[in-house]
């Protein structure tokens, strides 16, 4: 961990960030995941992640105008503008990818 957090210096905000929820996503290993509730909201959180990414890689090919944008604070918040994007449609409708997700971890307690 200590490894992740001395390279986010090279890294930008919503990367950074990614890596945060991913490690929040891995710590939650501890908590109790038996309820049905508990499961949907990793998932969620999950396909919420890999939607921000889809659409992180979107919005780098769109210019800022020049005259009131652009700049390292656009892109900051750009960043963030691109992560409650994913996490809004993700609670919304998502992809199906959170369905898939739900139903891995479900079979998978099944199995232990």
């Amino acid at each position: 961990m200590d490894n992740i957090s001395s390279n986010s210096a090279i890294i930008n905000p919503i990367q950074q960030s990614s890596m945060e929820r991913v490690i929040h996503l891995s710590k939650m290993k501890d908590r109790n995941l038996n309820s049905p509730p508990a499961l949907r909201k990793v998932a969620e959180e999950l396909e919420g992640l890999f939607i921000s990414q889809m659409i992180n890689h979107m919005f780098k090919g769109i210019k800022t105008d020049g005259l009131t944008g652009g700049g390292n604070g656009e892109a900051m918040f750009r960043d963030l503008l691109v992560q409650e994007y994913g996490n809004a449609i993700s609670k919304s409708s998502g992809i199906g990818l959170a369905d898939s997700i739900e139903r891995q971890l479900l079979e998978r307690q099944e199995i232990k």
